[in-house]
Parts: C-alpha cells; sequence; structure tokens
C-alpha cells in the first residue's frame, strides 16, 4: 500500500519527480504514474487499484490537470472511493476554469514557484500523518471489500475473528473522520459479521447436540443427573454468552450502517439507528455509538420535520394552497396527490390527470382551482369544491407545459411551454385572452407575476430572463444577462422591488426590478444545476433547490446562508414552496418523496430556552426542576420558568461585572453567585431578595461557588488562588483560605455526601480537602498538561471528572485517585464546564470550541457528533433533575440560552415522527434478518404508502 497517489499533468512532471524524492526522503511511499500511454482498460485498472491501495490522495493543480480527461476520472474514482483527498497548486488555474468542488471545498497547499517548498512540504507530511491509523484502515478495508466484490461477494473473503472486530470498531468511529466510510466498506463488515454470527450458531448447535447426546450417555453408564444437569445449566449459560455477543455486534453494526447511510438515505440511517437501539435495550447493553448513531441522525438535518410518501415517480412540482391547509404534488406519474399541511397525510384518491405525466401545476390566488400543467402539451383545471376537473383541457402549446402562474386577481392564467412561447388564458372563457409572447429563443422554464400583477417575468433556456408588461405584453427593457446557462426559476419578492433567479449554473441572482440591475454579484448557491427558488412570504429569505439534493435558505439583506443546507432527500430537488405564514416549507424530489421542512428550526435537539435569554456565562436549575437561573455579562441574574422559558421577575442586581458561577442550595431556598467584581451574594430563591451583605474576601474575581450537601457551608474559588469556605446562615468566612495552588483557581466542587471539597487550577493540579478539617487529604491530582477549567462529581461520588484547557476530560476513581481509562477526547479547545445527568450515566462538557459534547459513562465514549449552535464560548451548563434536558449558554450577547432534548424516549419518538415510516420486508432482511418488527407505530395509510 502507498501512502500517496499523485494525480498530476504530465507537464508538471518535473515538479512531481521533486515531490517524488522529497516524499521518498521521509520514507513515504508514492504511487506515480510516470507513463504517456494511451489510454487501455488494463493501464486504467491499474490506475484505479492504485488509487484504491493508497491512503491518501494528491492531486496537482494546474490549467492542465482541472481539463485532463484522465486527471479527472482518477479524481472521481478517489472521491467514490473516499480517498483523502489533499490539493496541491503547481499553477494558477485560468480565469473560468472551474476545480471541481471536492478539491475547492479542501485547504490547498500552496507548491507555486512563488512559494517555499519546504515549508509547503512540511505541511503536506503533516496532512499524510493526520490520524494515520484511521486512513490506514481506511485503506485495508478498500482493498479487502474490493476483492469480495470483484469475486462475486464470495464469503471466503470475509472478515473473521480479531481482523473482523476491528474493522467494526473503526466503522463505528468513522462518521466523524476522515474520510467517512464508503456503502460498499460498511456492506462488507456487515456481510462478514452476519457470516460469523451464522457460524457461531451453527457450531454451538452441533457442539450443544453432541454436548447433550454424551450427557445422556453419561447419565445412564454413571447414573450422575446431578452432573449432567449441572453440564446443561453450562451449555445453556453459553448459548445465551453467545446470543449476547451476536446482539451487541448486531446492534453496532447497525448504528454503523446508519452513519454511513446518513449522507445518502437518510430515512433509512434514522431506521437502522432505531433497530439498533432497540436491540440493545432489548439486551440490555449500552454503548456510546449506539445512542449516539440516533443523536448524529437526527443533527443531521435539523430543520426537517418529516418525510412523506406516496409517489412512485418523480415529483416535480409541489404547492400549498392559499390557506396554507392543503398541499398539492404532481410529478412523472399519472396522478396529483393532495396532503393535510397539519397532519401531513394524504386526503381522499390521487386524482388521474394526464399519461404523460405533470411537469407544472399552482393554485388560484382563492385557492378554488388548481391548474396542472401536463407533460402531453395541455393544462387541465380541477374545481377544488366540486373535485372534479373544469371543461376540456387547454390545448394550444406544441410540447410539455413547464410552468404555471395566476394573476394576483386570479383572472388570468399564463403558461410557459418547450416550444419556446409564453400563453395567457382567461379564466372566465378558459380561451386565450392575447397573443402569445414569443423572442426567448428557448424552452420557457419559469414565468411568474409581480405582486402587484403589472409585470411578468420569464426566464428560458437561453441564459436570459425578460420583464413584460403583463397587461400589453410589451417587452420591458434588455433582457437580463448574468447567468451562464439556463435559467431555471424567478420568484418576485413580496414587495415586487427584487427579482431572484437560479439558473443551470448553479448561482442565485437578484435584481432590482426598478434599475434591471443585479443588487449584487449572483452567489455561487450550489454545486449543481438550481432548480427552483422562491422567496419567503416576509422576504427575508430566499430558498434555492438543486440537483445536488440540497434546499439552501439565504438572506436577503446579507447574501448568507441560513444555518446549514436543508438536507434529506435522495435525489433532485426539483421544487419547494413555503407555507402562507412562512413557518414551514415542502419539498419535491426525483426520490419520488417529499419533505416537510421547519424554516426557522436550528436544530431538533435544541432550542432557545426564551429569546431574551442570552449571553449566560452561569447556569443553575433549582432542585425541584422548576427554575433555571442564568448569569450574564452585565452583572444581572435572570429567573426562567423551566418548562415554558418565561421569566419569573425582573432581574436581579447588585453585582457590576460579569457573574462568573451560580449554585442553588440543596433546599431550593438560596441562590449564590460569584462574580467578576470579587464579591459572592446570597439571594432569596423565592423573594428574589439579597440575604444579608455581599461576602467580602477575595482578592480577585470569583471563578466559582458550590454548596456542600446539606447548604450550610458555600466553598468558593478565586483568582487570588485561595478557596474559602463560608457559612451560609451567618455569611462570615470558616477559618482561613485555603491555599496551595498556584495560580488562579477555576472551579470548586464538594462531592455528594459533603467529605470532599475539589478544586481545580491554571496550574494544572486539582487540589482535594477534607471538609472538616480544611486540609488536604492527599497529593495533588496530576495528569493534565494545562490549565484545569472544570469540575463534576458523580451522583454516586464514584467518579470526578475535570475539565482542562489540554481539550481533555479525565476521569478519576475516588477510591484510588487513579484516572480510568484513557482521557475523554473530541473538544478542540477548553473544556470550560462539565456536568453529570442525575443517574451518572452521562456526561456533558461545554467548550471554548463552541460547542457541547455528550458522553457515555460506561463505554467513556462520546455520543454522536459534537453539538453546535452557539457562536461563543461555552461557560455554563446544567442539567434538569429528571435528566431530559441540558442547558447551555456562552458569552456571545447575540447567543441564546439553549435547552437541549437529551432524553432517548424522545430522540426515539422524534425519529419515528420524522421517518414515518417501518423498514421493508427487504430491508429488514437484509439487515436484521429475524422476524419482522416495526420500528415505529405508523398509521396504516402512511405506511402503505412508504
Amino acid at each position: 500500500m502507498a501512502d500517496v497517489f499523485i494525480s498530476y499533468s504530465r507537464r508538471d512532471t518535473d515538479f512531481v519527480k521533486n515531490l517524488d524524492k522529497a516524499f521518498k526522503s521521509q520514507d513515504k511511499d508514492v504511487w506515480v504514474d510516470w507513463e504517456d500511454i494511451p489510454l487501455t482498460a488494463d493501464w486504467l485498472k491499474e490506475i484505479y487499484d492504485g488509487i484504491e491501495e493508497a491512503d491518501n490522495f494528491a492531486f496537482v493543480i494546474s490549467p492542465d490537470s482541472v481539463a485532463s480527461e484522465i486527471c479527472i476520472k482518477e479524481l472521481y474514482h478517489a472521491i467514490k472511493h473516499k480517498k483523502r483527498l489533499i490539493p496541491l497548486l503547481r499553477r494558477d488555474v485560468d480565469q473560468g476554469q472551474q476545480v471541481h468542488e471536492s478539491l475547492a471545498s479542501h485547504n490547498w497547499i500552496f507548491f507555486r514557484d512563488s512559494d517555499e517548498f519546504d515549508t509547503s512540504f512540511a505541511a503536506l507530511i503533516g496532512a499524510v500523518d493526520t490520524d494515520l491509523p484511521h486512513v490506514r484502515m481506511h485503506t485495508r478495508i478498500t482493498i479487502k471489500a474490493s476483492e469480495w466484490d470483484q469475486k462475486g461477494r464470495d464469503a471466503s473473503f470475509l472478515l473473521r475473528g480479531s481482523d473482523l472486530t476491528e474493522a467494526e470498531s473503526w466503522l463505528a468511529h468513522s462518521a466523524d473522520k476522515e474520510p467517512d466510510a464508503t456503502p460498499l466498506q460498511s456492506e462488507y463488515i456487515f456481510a462478514s459479521r452476519k457470516a460469523s454470527n451464522n457460524r457461531q450458531r451453527m457450531m454451538l448447535s452441533a457442539v450443544t447436540v453432541g454436548f447433550v447426546a454424551s450427557l445422556i450417555l453419561a447419565v445412564f453408564a454413571f447414573n450422575q443427573y446431578q452432573t449432567a444437569q449441572a453440564a446443561l445449566i453450562i451449555v445453556e449459560q453459553e448459548r445465551d454468552r453467545a446470543d449476547l455477543q451476536a446482539q451487541i455486534a448486531l446492534s453496532r453494526q447497525l448504528a454503523a450502517q446508519s452513519l454511513v447511510r446518513i449522507g445518502d438515505d437518510l430515512d433509512e440511517a434514522l431506521l437502522l439507528s432505531l433497530e439498533a437501539n432497540r436491540v440493545a435495550d432489548q439486551a440490555d447493553i449500552s454503548g456510546s455509538e449506539v445512542r449516539g448513531s440516533l443523536v448524529d441522525v437526527l443533527e443531521a438535518s435539523p430543520h426537517l420535520v418529516t418525510f412523506m410518501y406516496g409517489h412512485n415517480e418523480a415529483v416535480r412540482r409541489v404547492a400549498f394552497s392559499p390557506d396554507g391547509t392543503l398541499i398539492a404534488s404532481g410529478g412523472l406519474e399519472k396522478t396529483i396527490l393532495l396532503w393535510d399541511a397539519t397532519t401531513h397525510q394524504q386526503i381522499g384518491e390521487p386524482i388521474l390527470v394526464s399519461d404523460e405525466g405533470i411537469e407544472s401545476l399552482a393554485f388560484s390566488p382563492d385557492g378554488s382551482i388548481l391548474a396542472l400543467g401536463g407533460r402531453d402539451f395541455v393544462i387541465y383545471l380541477w374545481d377544488m369544491t366540486t373535485e372534479e376537473f373544469i371543461g376540456e383541457p387547454l390545448a394550444a402549446h406544441e410540447d410539455l407545459v413547464r410552468t404555471l402562474t395566476f394573476s394576483p386577481d386570479g383572472q388570468t392564467l399564463v403558461s410557459g411551454s418547450d416550444d419556446n412561447s409564453i400563453r395567457f388564458w382567461d379564466m372566465t372563457t378558459h380561451e386565450e385572452s392575447r397573443e402569445q409572447l414569443t423572442g426567448q429563443t428557448d424552452w420557457i422554464f419559469s414565468v411568474k407575476f409581480s405582486p402587484d400583477g403589472k409585470l411578468l417575468a420569464s426566464a428560458a433556456g437561453d441564459a436570459t430572463i425578460r420583464l413584460w408588461d403583463a397587461e400589453t405584453g410589451e417587452l420591458i427593457g434588455e433582457p437580463l444577462v448574468g447567468h451562464d446557462a439556463f435559467v431555471s426559476s424567478v420568484a418576485f419578492s413580496p414587495d415586487g422591488n427584487t427579482l431572484a433567479s437560479v439558473s443551470g449554473d448553479g448561482r442565485l441572482c437578484l435584481w432590482d426590478v426598478t434599475d434591471q440591475k443585479l443588487t449584487n454579484d449572483c452567489i455561487v448557491a450550489h454545486d449543481n444545476w438550481g432548480n427552483n427558488v422562491v422567496f419567503s412570504p416576509d422576504g427575508q429569505y430566499v430558498a434555492t433547490a438543486s440537483r445536488d439534493k440540497s434546499i439552501r435558505l439565504w438572506d436577503v439583506a446579507t447574501g448568507q446562508m441560513f444555518d446549514q443546507p436543508f438536507v434529506g432527500h435522495k435525489n433532485f430537488v426539483n421544487s419547494i414552496a413555503f407555507s402562507p405564514d412562512g413557518q414551514s416549507m415542502v419539498s419535491g424530489s426525483n426520490d419520488q418523496n417529499l419533505m416537510i421542512w421547519d424554516v426557522r428550526q436550528i436544530r431538533r435537539l435544541a432550542a432557545p430556552l426564551n429569546p431574551d435569554a442570552t449571553a449566560a456565562i452561569s447556569i443553575a436549575v433549582s432542585p425541584d426542576g422548576q427554575t433555571v437561573v442564568t448569569g450574564g455579562l452585565e452583572g444581572q441574574i435572570y429567573f426562567w420558568d423551566e418548562q415554558t422559558g418565561e421569566a419569573l421577575r425582573e432581574p436581579l442586581t447588585g453585582h457590576t461585572s460579569f457573574i462568573n458561577s451560580l449554585a442553588i442550595s440543596p433546599d431550593g431556598q438560596i441562590l449564590a453567585s460569584g462574580s467578576e467584581d470579587m464579591r459572592i451574594g446570597l439571594w432569596d430563591m423565592n423573594t428574589g431578595e439579597q440575604i444579608g451583605d455581599y461576602l467580602e474576601g477575595h482578592e480577585g474575581a470569583v471563578t466559582s461557588v458550590a454548596f456542600n450537601v446539606d447548604g450550610t457551608m458555600l466553598a468558593s474559588g478565586s483568582t487570588d488562588n485561595t478557596v474559602r469556605l463560608w457559612a451560609t446562615a451567618s455569611g462570615t468566612q470558616l477559618g482561613e483560605p485555603l491555599t496551595g495552588h498556584e495560580n488562579f483557581v477555576f472551579s470548586v466542587a464538594f462531592n455528594h455526601s459533603g467529605t470532599i471539597l475539589a478544586s481545580a487550577s491554571r496550574d494544572t493540579k486539582i487540589l482535594l480537602w477534607d471538609v472538616e478539617t480544611h486540609q488536604p487529604i492527599r497529593e495533588p491530582l496530576v495528569g493534565h498538561s494545562s490549565w484545569v477549567m472544570s469540575l463534576a462529581f458523580s451522583p454516586d461520588d464514584s467518579i470526578l471528572a475535570s475539565g482542562s484547557r489540554d481539550q481533555q476530560i479525565r476521569l478519576w476513581d475516588t477510591e484510588t485517585w487513579e484516572t480510568i481509562g484513557q482521557p475523554l477526547d473530541g473538544h478542540a479547545w477548553t473544556v470550560s464546564s462539565l456536568a453529570f445527568n442525575p443517574d451518572g450515566t452521562m456526561l456533558a462538557s461545554g467548550s471554548w470550541d463552541n460547542t457541547v459534547q455528550l458522553w457515555d459513562i460506561v463505554s467513556q465514549q462520546r455520543m454522536g457528533k459534537p453539538l453546535q449552535i452557539h457562536t461563543g464560548w461555552i461557560k455554563g451548563i446544567a442539567f434538569s433533575p429528571d435528566g431530559l434536558h441540558l442547558f447551555s449558554g456562552s458569552d456571545q450577547s447575540q447567543d441564546h440560552v439553549m435547552v437541549w432534548d437529551v432524553n432517548y424516549e424522545s430522540w426515539r419518538q422524534h425519529a419515528c415522527e420524522v421517518v414515518n415510516r417501518n423498514l421493508t420486508e427487504q430491508s429488514w432482511q437484509r439487515y436484521i434478518g429475524t422476524d419482522y418488527q416495526q420500528s415505529c407505530m405508523i398509521t396504516e395509510e402512511a405506511e402503505t404508502a412508504s
């Protein structure tokens, strides 16, 4: 196996020879094709084998390589096998030449004549060596899986024993690494496990039969009945152990299969994760990758509300009725489907329309008529009240009717066709009301009326947009030219001042309707054709749909994409439509499915506590779970209803700087606040009144406060390097400050039995104090290589967790004070806050990398990918007492206090609501193979449709 495959143009041969020499000096094996020979099947296979057997794929970018047929073939093969791509810029690409998006999206390493070779090569070696064990395993499994596939999937080529176990572990943790696993690798590992389980069952059955037979003989021979019974118990135990191991393997395999399918088959990914968790629950086993797979799939498309199944062909057009109660969808099959926009269930029987299928549809402004443009060149009018067609189809076009739009007053219907014409239809007489509009020299992809009905915009295959006087049919001004390919869709903003367009060039353009000029440079919106564009009803956003299978939402004022792409479709997204209230969006795709999206929901697992709850750098939850308290940047303390998010009282004031830490007494009566102003405040939780004077004594900022188990004592840590203890009732300091740290104290925490106080410091140490004597109980805990920022005891006091600026979390056994296992790695910066859930099975961590992460304590593995919604450093996190919610806050004023759903039952319910179906019998047999079960309780109508 080679470390690197180099793809290059022959004009860059001298550079590649120097690169090869440099690699060899670092003991790296390089695969380079030095031969300039004609393209043949055998030679191409050798090239492809070289790519598959290399750990990395380096592409030398130059004007010649990006235009080279063989270089592009090599690139596509590397992408297919998900090789790690390393773009090397040798010569700047000519203006107008496009670099493939897979290369453009990676960081380039510059090797131009003007760049320092040694510096660039050091960066290249760093890229090659990054996560080397994962990459080498990726290559190894690629080779084995390809051989298995090429040999007709012969079982003799499958993995066994430790090779299989190692491959399964690699697959389970590959989802958040680069390169991730390919579908073939996933299928290969899964097939290996199924074969292994089958062999194990057969062997166990054979051994059981033989052993039982021998036992019977033994009974007769020696009359040792009790011995035989004991032996039979051992056999049953072995059978149970084998079944358990098979269930563990199956649950992990299903979770891994789910993660592999997130990008290409989201609904099946959801179902596989649900089954992985079901199998794990039945076997009473836990695993971070099993639970984490459900988190990852739900977070993969956080705006997705549900899938809607019913079509058997590509869905070409979707539309909301004007009152928002219905959705209409149609496509290449003969029928139109109507859906309840609230329940997302199909209404009535399909409407049989055209043998050729439907290309376009539109509701009249009053919702009484649904116009349908057929691929059979005619227009059908469906009466929504009588549920019958109105008169004869409107026939005049000589090719398929690609687009339809009603005038705002509903009196006129306009159609555009592949016959290059635009026609006007009187909705009273159902006759053409004027001469057709001509002038565009290619298919008419889209026509739209302006909101006031005075203008008509048309988009065509000749890459132009035209504006017409809707009353006279006269062309207004010159054609709008800016796209480099056919213009597939146009839309007016609600105020009529802006026209949006998308094109086969993948760009979104916004035009000033009055000046007929671009408002700004066009946006590269998609990696493939733009198929549809629509404005949100409030005009704030414009949504685009593409052949790249995604939907994207753009802020009209800034031109920036809102949140992340909406993904989940398995094929081209052809049509999108906003609900009249702007809260929802529906999409239709070549994958035959409709999908409903919540436009405003940013994350499925998180929601703002309250839109006004911003910049919380400290958080505490009352013991009864009813109140969330947050501390802000201005020294104010806020009280929120945990259920509704409503403010419970006016903010508490008095501190003059940041509220670094909050703690609520175990009886829920007293709130303690530690501030940058070097003071500690005590407050009545019921009235909000301050209790006594501020506790003063620290000579630096108060960074952390914590109550002991009965609330009689308060501990505080400070940037004055000390820990202090206070009597809660009197507000007086207990004894002398606890000294021993050599730098700032960032965190203090009592264990739940109240016997030990732990403190963490910038000096990288954790000190443990006897609460009675105020003396250290042992030598400091050392292991972190940088500031220790956060501490948390598990509910049963068996574990102390610590988070550090070294990006690691360590778990300490409180019996031996030795670390448990390896440090938990996953954050990219300081681990600033930690919290255990009430049953101690989950640890949450917040970091200056702006993410929250969930950790499974049993396996000591992260549950899913990092959860990112905050734009600033995470400063505070806290679980609700019931463990169902996690609260997080950051230091950015524009961030909300977020409530995370961390309840598995809720995750499962959400997943079923989204997927809206069960595994098919075929998929069940492929992945599971036992008696069929439903993953979700779905209505009979929805199940039949799916």
